[in-house]
């Protein structure tokens, strides 16, 4: 996680916002900036700190998502064959 003092928070998108463009519960984004998969920008105090992410980090992640449900229809349609 990174300090965000630097930034300007209208760059960044909210929890919610990010969520809702990957399609995951605000939940599931907390467990990935906690387990390293996805970096944050933390404003705050660290128990009412807000978490903010770069657009393109969550553009790779939906990406990601994509790509791993276009491989599992296709290996779906290739086992009804």
């Amino acid at each position: 996680m990174q300090d965000g003092d630097d930034l300007e928070i209208s760059t960044l998108l909210s929890i919610h916002d990010a969520a809702a463009i990957i399609g995951v519960h605000p939940c599931t984004i907390r467990r990935w900036v906690h387990a390293d998969k996805l970096d944050a920008f933390k404003f705050g105090e660290s128990k009412t700190a807000t978490l903010r992410f770069r657009a393109q980090d969550i553009d790779r992640l939906l990406l990601q998502k994509l790509k791993k449900n276009a491989k599992q229809t296709s290996k779906d349609e290739s086992a009804t064959r």
